[in-house]
C-alpha cells in the first residue's frame, strides 16, 4: 500500500487555442490551480512520503515558469506569421524577457497538464525512483478542470 500527499500551486497563465472557433481562440488568461499527488511505498525516517517543502521546490521549478506567462502553440497563426519576432513584439513592461512559451501542441489545459506531468515524473524519479506521480488536477476556471490519473 502506498501513502499519498498532495501539493497545490497557483499560477496566472495566458494562452489561446488554435484550430478552435470558441471564445478560447482569443488571447486570454486563467488563474490555474495545480493539484499534484505523489506517493511512496514507505515513509522516510521522519514519517514523510516526502517533505512538502521539497515537493514544492520540485513543482515550482517546473510550474513557476508558467506564472504570469503566455503559452502559444508553434502552429498558432500568430506565431506562424511573426515567428521569433513575436518575442520582440511582446516585450515585458519591466524590461525583462517576456515569459512566452512556444510549445509543440495546442495549449489546452489537457495538453499543458500532459506536458508538465512528464517533467514532474522525471524530476521525482531523479530524487527517488520509489516516488510516483499518482494524479494531477488542473483547474482552469472555478467550474472546469482536467485530471490525469497515472497507473
Amino acid at each position: 500500500m502506498r501513502t499519498q500527499i498532495t501539493k497545490t500551486i497557483e499560477t496566472e497563465t495566458g494562452h489561446r487555442l488554435f484550430r478552435y472557433s470558441g471564445k478560447c481562440s482569443h488571447l486570454h488568461g486563467h488563474r490555474l490551480v495545480w493539484h499534484v499527488t505523489v506517493s511512496s511505498p514507505e515513509l522516510d525516517h521522519t514519517g514523510f512520503v516526502m517533505d512538502y517543502k521539497d515537493l514544492k521546490k520540485v513543482l515550482m521549478s517546473i510550474i513557476d515558469p508558467f506564472d504570469h506567462a503566455f503559452v502559444m502553440g508553434d502552429e498558432d497563426p500568430l506565431y506562424l506569421q511573426f515567428g521569433e519576432k513575436i518575442f520582440d513584439l511582446l516585450k515585458a513592461t519591466d524590461g525583462k524577457e517576456p515569459r512566452l512559451f512556444i510549445v509543440d501542441f495546442n495549449p489546452t489545459s489537457e495538453n499543458i497538464l500532459n506536458y508538465v506531468s512528464t517533467l514532474i515524473i522525471k524530476a521525482l524519479n531523479s530524487l527517488n525512483p520509489e516516488f510516483k506521480l499518482e494524479k494531477m488536477v488542473l483547474w482552469e476556471t472555478s467550474s472546469s478542470y482536467c485530471e490525469k490519473i497515472f497507473d
